[in-house]
Parts: structure tokens; C-alpha cells; sequence
């Protein structure tokens, strides 16, 4: 895109946004978190907080596309291999305030290090709260499948021998998601992929 205009740019990024708005649209409603990660297999920090390249919490599709918009130019002019991430499952701020007011009660009682460092990183704690899966209104799964080629099929079969429908399924960069309804994980065989209670949707890398 450096060969292009400010406005071109722009213009791709607002089309691309919409885009990733219209093939994901279902989990867009309710309160959603979206951010930038540089994961730390891919050389981030090993704490999340500095991985993270920017998030929003969002409380409308309107503003989930705005979020997405302003993301994506984070993510176009950083040197960082950021990949964009989404909540699979809405969040709770009630749920979340209540977690953020036990931790803050917690740390307000803690040796004087821990209480500052908690002080210093109310934004990442607030974002923690929120992503605790205590947190969360709904209940999906994802199964997270690495490989190339046919790795979805048995999976699938698995799904469908045990009345499992598959809500959505996307390629990522190593693989495959595939969103699901509640189940016993313990019962799905680990060789078929990692099942994840409350995942993050893959939007873009």
C-alpha cells in the first residue's frame, strides 16, 4: 500500500473492514473486545499488556466497525506482526465491574509493590476483568485446528456424530476455527484440534 494515496489507503481499509464486519457479523452485537496482538511465539513481550497494540470495547455493531477501521491502520503502518482479535462470546460489563472491584479490593489490601502495580495498570486490568470468562453472556466453544490441507474433515465428523452444529468455520493462518455450541470437551480426542471455551476470533493477520 506505500505506493498509494492517504485516501486510497483509507478506502481499502474502510472496504476490508466491512468486509470482516459482513463474514462475521453474528458475534458482532452485545459488548465485544477487539485488539491487536503480537503474539509471543511471533517474538511479543511474554506479558499481554505489552503485546497489545490497542483494543476497544465495543457496544454495537457501528461500533465494532469503527473499531475495526482504526485497528486496521493501526495494524497497516506498525512494523509489528500484529494479528487482530475479537471475543467469540459477548462480555458482561456488570460481570466484569464486579471482577475489577474484587481485584482492586484485593490489591488495596496487598504489600505496597502489588498495589501499585495494579494502580499503574488499570487499563490492562480492566480489559482482564472483562476477558475473564466469568465475564462472558455467552457460551460458545472453538476448536482450534493447525495444518494444511483436509484437517477440517474429521473434526467435522466428529461434530456431526455427536449432534454438534458448527455455527461457523474460517481459515487462519496455520489452520482452521471452527465455532461451536457448548459441549463436553473432555470428550473430543486432542489430536483433532484444541477445543477453547472462550476464544478469540481470528479477524485478520
Amino acid at each position: 500500500m506505500r505506493n498509494k494515496s492517504i485516501t486510497a489507503i483509507e478506502h481499502d481499509i474502510e472496504e476490508k473492514a466491512k468486509a470482516i464486519l459482513a463474514d462475521f457479523k453474528e458475534f458482532t452485537t452485545g459488548v465485544r473486545f477487539l485488539s491487536l496482538l503480537h503474539r509471543s511465539k511471533d517474538g511479543g513481550h511474554n506479558k499481554e499488556y505489552h503485546r497489545r497494540g490497542g483494543f476497544y470495547v465495543c457496544h454495537s455493531t457501528e461500533d465494532y466497525l469503527d473499531a475495526l477501521i482504526r485497528l486496521l491502520i493501526l495494524k497497516e503502518v506498525s512494523s509489528k506482526p500484529y494479528r487482530l482479535y475479537a471475543s467469540v462470546n459477548a462480555r458482561s460489563l456488570a460481570k466484569a465491574e464486579k471482577q475489577f472491584k474484587m481485584e482492586m479490593l484485593e490489591a488495596d489490601f496487598s504489600p505496597e509493590d502489588n498495589k501499585h502495580f495494579f494502580y499503574e495498570r488499570l487499563e490492562s486490568r480492566w480489559v482482564g476483568a472483562l476477558m475473564k470468562p466469568g465475564s462472558r453472556t455467552g457460551s460458545l466453544f472453538m476448536i482450534d485446528i493447525d495444518g494444511d490441507g483436509d484437517v477440517t474433515a474429521e473434526p467435522l465428523k466428529w461434530l456431526a456424530a455427536h449432534d454438534i452444529q458448527p455455527i461457523k468455520q474460517y481459515k487462519t493462518l496455520n489452520g482452521w476455527h471452527i465455532i461451536t455450541p457448548p459441549f463436553n470437551p473432555t470428550e473430543y480426542p486432542k489430536e483433532l484440534g484444541e477445543v477453547k471455551k472462550d476464544g478469540l476470533i481470528l479477524l485478520d493477520y
